[in-house]
C-alpha cells in the first residue's frame, strides 16, 4: 500500500494493489500498519455505506464544524464517482482551494479533517464505502452550494442539470460559510 500526497495538504490518494483471480479481485484500502508507517494513525468511528441510484447525481458540499470535523477515508466499490474537497482549515495556505479526483472499484482517497466534502455519480448505482473518523454530529453540519461561483468546482456535470435533493440545493453560498469558519476560528483563538 501506498499513501501519496496529492495537491491539497492533508489529501492522499491510497493506492492498494488489487489482487485478483477468476472469481473477481480484493481491495484492501486500509491496513493500520501501512498508515501508521505514513505517520498516520486514524481511530474510525464510522463505516459508511452510500449508494446513488443514478448517474449525473450530487451530493454535498458539507463538512462538521469543530470539534466535530472529520477525516474521511473513501472507497470506491461499485460504479464511478467524482469526489470533491474544499479546504476550510482557516490557517491553511490553499485555504478555499478545492481538488476532485474520480473514484472507480479499487480507488481511495484519504481526507484529513478540516474539508468540505462533496460527490457526482458518474455512473448508475455507485456505492461508496466511507469511513470516518469522528461521531456523526448533525446539529454541526453545515452544507456549502455545491455550484458556488466564488469555489467555481469543475463538476464533470454529463451535460444535463445534475439531480440533487431539496436539502443540497438549499445550501448557503461559500461566502456566508467562510464567514462562519473564520469567525469561529478566530473565537478559538482569543483569549
Amino acid at each position: 500500500m501506498d499513501l501519496r500526497p496529492r495537491a491539497l495538504e492533508g489529501l492522499f490518494d491510497v493506492v492498494a494493489p488489487r489482487l485478483p483471480d477468476e472469481r473477481g479481485f480484493l481491495f484492501k484500502p486500509y491496513q493500520a500498519s501501512d498508515f501508521a508507517a505514513a505517520g498516520i494513525t486514524p481511530r474510525w468511528d464510522q463505516v459508511i455505506q452510500s449508494h446513488t441510484d443514478r448517474a449525473n447525481t450530487v451530493r454535498g458540499l458539507y463538512i462538521q464544524l469543530p470539534p466535530y470535523a472529520e477525516g474521511k477515508l473513501v472507497a470506491s466499490l461499485r460504479g464511478e464517482t467524482w469526489w470533491a474537497v474544499v479546504d476550510l482549515r482557516p490557517d491553511s495556505p490553499t485555504f478555499a482551494r478545492w481538488e476532485g479526483t474520480h473514484l472507480k472499484p479499487g480507488d481511495a482517497i484519504l481526507i484529513a479533517r478540516g474539508f468540505a466534502h462533496g460527490c457526482l455519480s458518474l455512473s448508475d448505482d455507485a456505492d461508496l464505502l466511507l469511513l470516518a473518523d469522528n461521531a456523526h454530529a448533525r446539529a454541526e453540519s453545515v452544507g456549502i452550494a455545491w455550484d458556488d461561483p466564488d469555489l467555481a468546482i469543475d463538476w464533470p456535470l454529463q451535460g444535463r442539470a445534475p439531480i440533487i435533493s431539496e436539502t443540497h440545493a438549499a445550501y448557503p453560498p461559500f461566502a456566508e460559510v467562510r464567514a462562519l469558519i473564520l469567525a469561529l476560528a478566530e473565537a478559538d483563538a482569543s483569549p
